[in-house]
């Protein structure tokens, strides 16, 4: 049994012996087994295998190394072109149908006139037949103000005369085509022969009214 403590009792001396260096304490540093030792556990690093060679020379591997930078371009889709050349000419059957106008046809006489006196200017054009080329009479290559306005020269004001090629709509110098007949749409035009750009097609002929006449005729 222990004995009690008294309040005046001297506690007792521990006894405390010194430590060496030699001897680690078991309680703030724990021993290291010998089989753990760090240096039991080398990593020895593996060996890359060289590439496969066939006949000595190094093969090259088939999948293609992956790119970080994404690939933004899109392929713009190309329009379809149709060719219509394979449609039977149907000008007669078509003009059974309907009338063929050659020539607008006014309601009244001051429809279609030209509010500007000046429209038409007097071109600079010289135009000599037998030196120059025929373009040169305000064709489609010349200088002509009137062409670049896109308006046509007079014929009794153009220094070209007869020989001027800005008077298409005034000659009715329409493009070389024809009447055929498609499966789903009606009736269509094909050129039949070769048109460079900006080649002056045909006119959109017919009948032409004041604006009260034609919100007239829709109601009706």
């Amino acid at each position: 049994m222990q004995e009690p403590l008294s309040p005046f009792s001297r506690p007792r001396e521990l006894k405390v012996e010194p430590k060496t260096e030699d001897e680690p304490s078991p309680s703030l540093s724990p021993t290291l087994n010998d089989e753990f030792s760090p240096q039991k556990f080398k990593l020895s690093p593996s060996p890359t295998p060289p590439p496969s060679t066939t006949n000595g020379t190094a093969s090259i591997s088939s999948t293609p190394p992956l790119s970080n930078t994404p690939n933004l371009t899109l392929k713009k889709s190309q329009p379809v072109v149709q060719l219509i050349g394979d449609l039977p000419i149907a000008r007669e059957a078509a003009l059974a149908t309907f009338n063929e106008i050659e020539a607008n046809s006014y309601q009244y006489k001051t429809l279609g006139r030209s509010r500007e006196a000046l429209e038409s200017m007097t071109c600079d054009c010289i135009f000599n037949p037998a030196t120059d080329h025929p373009d040169s009479a305000c064709g489609h290559d010349s200088d002509c103000i009137n062409r670049l306005t896109q308006v046509e020269c007079l014929m009794d004001d153009c220094r070209c005369r007869s020989h001027c090629r800005n008077q298409r709509f005034q000659k009715r110098e329409y493009a070389n085509i024809d009447i055929v007949q498609t499966e789903l749409k009606g009736f269509g035009l094909r050129a039949e022969s070769f048109l460079r750009k900006d080649t002056f097609i045909y006119e959109y002929v017919g009948e032409v009214v004041s604006p009260v006449s034609f919100k007239k005729r829709m109601r009706e």
